[in-house]
């Protein structure tokens, strides 16, 4: 009999030939000045057995250097672990998964690690297309993005309708989304239950491409210890525009936001909105902002690129005497083979937060073609800021790198950074760093690098945080496989 059961479920799995693994692994270890070394190291693994998928994620830090905070942080866990099934009509995820519904409006698990975000949930999501006129998403489960130990409850849906499909028109479709968020806090004792509901549509005809989304909030609070409640109202919405004019060689992006406390009052995030901005940032995460961009990109020749366009985004109320405004510009032209075997390219960028802080950035880079196999390219930036809180005053920063490529598998680099910033006890107005990178396959790269890294801001999803600066050595290594 045990020898019939076995035979039974070897002949259940799939054939060998049809067995693969994929994934990827980052490790990163560092030796900073003082001597302290660090370590982290990020598997992601899956096993596909058609239509099975097993997946994990293994987190290692032994320890992890935290960016942000400097703190070195030990962890050895499998943060993400999921089996999919899909085949036509359905596509089901248990156990770890990311979504979105209403473009992040309504609900999105997700994670950023560039900013050290964690808002995967775990529980089980299903994707269904019965029709081709109809789409369904529903998810359930939990998560801990509000705290370690607590554990926020999610649940959601989403329904797609293509209308004109009939007519072999999928081009044209609406969307309406739910869900209802459940957020402990079991150091202060209270809750918080927030519901969101919304509609949208999607348009892609000719040259034109269009999708909006409308979304509302209620968000009640309550705690037994002392008794106490409250209720909150929020609501928003997105606008999206592409337009690329037959017979022409432009396009034009237009987005409109306005969102109105949507966002959840505890740290978790399930909640990430467009944020409208060039360079990833929000004012307040679909709390209480509205903006607008515009950006333009042409080829009047087919050896250039012109870019241009500006982005504005500012609070819609404050009790402070003057609103948050983030302004921001950029513009840049790319010349490619203007002078033989050169690709060159002169920008701008401009940030401006009011009361804040002035960016004033202009660039400059090129790439000169030596051989086949040989090439080299240099950049220099000139960055003019002007800070109103802390460190007041107006600075000037220059960059300046160069990097040699060898066919592609060899790449060095070096970069040099000084500012007329007076320096505070044990900072620097000057960062050097030389790095080399070798690719041993497509797949698999090294990277070694010694010197100083300035830190600064990072964004990514409409957060932004301050990378804090590292001197030392790093060496990295990726592999895809």
């Amino acid at each position: 009999m045990l020898l019939i059961s076995a035979g039974l479920g070897f002949a259940l799995l799939p054939p060998l030939s049809q067995l693969s693994i994929h994934g990827s692994n980052g490790a990163t270890y560092r030796l900073i000045k003082d001597g302290n070394e660090f370590f982290d190291d990020r598997l992601e693994l899956n096993l596909n057995m058609n239509p099975f998928t097993i997946g994990v994620v293994a987190l290692i830090y032994e320890p992890r250097l935290n960016p942000f905070s400097g703190i070195a942080e030990y962890r050895t866990d499998l943060s993400q672990i999921f089996v999919k099934y899909n085949t036509k009509p359905v596509k089901v995820t248990v156990g770890s998964f990311k979504s979105t519904l209403g473009k992040g409006l309504i609900l999105r698990t997700y994670e950023e690690p560039d900013v050290d975000i964690d808002c995967i949930a775990k529980g089980a999501y299903l994707e269904l297309k019965p029709f081709k006129e109809l789409e369904v998403k529903a998810l359930g489960g939990r998560g801990e993005a509000s705290g370690k130990g607590n554990h926020d409850t999610l649940y959601g849906g989403e329904v797609t309708v293509y209308p004109l499909s009939a007519l072999n028109f999928n081009n044209l479709s609406f969307n309406a989304s739910v869900s209802s968020i459940t957020l402990p806090d079991f150091f202060t004792l209270q809750t918080e239950d927030v519901r969101r509901y919304g509609f949208g549509g999607n348009l892609n005809w000719n040259f034109i491409t269009a999708s909006g989304v409308y979304a509302k909030k209620t968000d009640f609070s309550y705690a037994d210890d002392p008794v106490w409640s409250s209720y909150r109202f929020g609501k928003g919405y997105y606008l999206s525009v592409v337009a690329t004019p037959p017979f022409s060689r432009f396009s034009v992006n237009f987005e409109y936001k306005h969102y109105q406390q949507l966002s959840e009052l505890m740290r978790g995030q399930y909640l990430s909105p467009p944020y409208v901005s060039f360079f990833e940032q929000s004012l307040n995460n679909g709390n209480n902002e509205k903006g607008y961009l515009i950006e333009v990109n042409s080829y009047p020749l087919e050896k250039l690129h012109l870019r241009g366009g500006y982005a504005h985004q500012e609070e819609i109320s404050s009790t402070l005497p003057e609103l948050r405004k983030i302004d921001e510009a950029v513009a840049s032209a790319r010349f490619v083979e203007l002078l033989p075997h050169t690709d060159m390219e002169l920008s701008y960028e401009r940030e401006h937060e009011v009361k804040v802080t002035e960016k004033d950035r202009g660039r400059f880079r090129a790439s000169y073609l030596l051989t086949k196999t040989h090439s080299v390219t240099g950049s220099i930036e000139y960055e003019k800021r002007k800070e109103y809180l802390s460190f007041a005053g107006t600075y000037r920063d220059i960059t300046g790198e160069l990097s040699y490529s060898w066919g592609g598998h060899l790449v060095a680099l070096v970069r040099h950074e000084f500012t007329n910033q007076q320096p505070e006890l044990g900072e620097r107005d000057k960062w050097t760093w030389g790095e080399i990178t070798y690719k041993l396959t497509n797949e698999h790269e090294l990277t070694v690098g010694y010197g100083q890294l300035r830190g600064g801001k990072v964004c990514a999803s409409g957060v932004c945080l301050i990378e804090l600066p590292f001197e030392g050595l790093r060496i990295k290594f990726s592999s895809l496989f």
